[in-house]
């Protein structure tokens, strides 16, 4: 991936209580935008540096069931910028962070590599659209 890339997709959660979550690789490491986590509608960048989205930096974010959200992840190589519905919910720094793929999430980047990936942890979800474009 370049150092700089945007990932937008639109998708829906159609049942469940549980989180979706976006793949994504910056600085050499693989993290995840969740949405909805933890069972406490939690939202944001985890793990940065080992901290998950329960241990700060995360911004409120339940979703509905049966509804459409649009999602652009930003990111770039000290920041990630997230947006759901064309409004910027939150900025994480990420210089010099090491990202990780936090337990319930089974995907291992080590055993299966991967530039960018989707998830949907027990709460069957459709992905409408998946796009991502080089920026800067």
């Amino acid at each position: 991936m370049p150092v700089s890339y945007d990932v937008h997709t639109v998708f829906t959660r159609l049942r469940g209580t549980h989180s979706i979550a976006i793949f994504f690789t910056a600085n050499g490491t693989v993290g995840s935008v969740d949405i909805d986590g933890w069972d406490l509608g939690l939202s944001g960048v985890q793990s940065i540096s080992g901290r998950d989205l329960r241990q700060g930096g995360s911004f409120p974010f339940r979703l509905q069931n049966g509804r459409s959200y649009e999602l652009l992840m930003e990111v770039r190589p000290g920041k990630v910028t997230v947006s759901i519905d064309g409004e910027v919910k939150g900025e994480f720094a990420i210089s010099s962070q090491a990202l990780e793929i936090v337990e319930p999430w089974s995907w291992d980047p080590g055993v299966i590599p991967a530039a960018l990936g989707i998830g949907s942890y027990k709460s069957p979800t459709r992905f409408e659209v998946i796009q991502w474009r080089t920026s800067g």
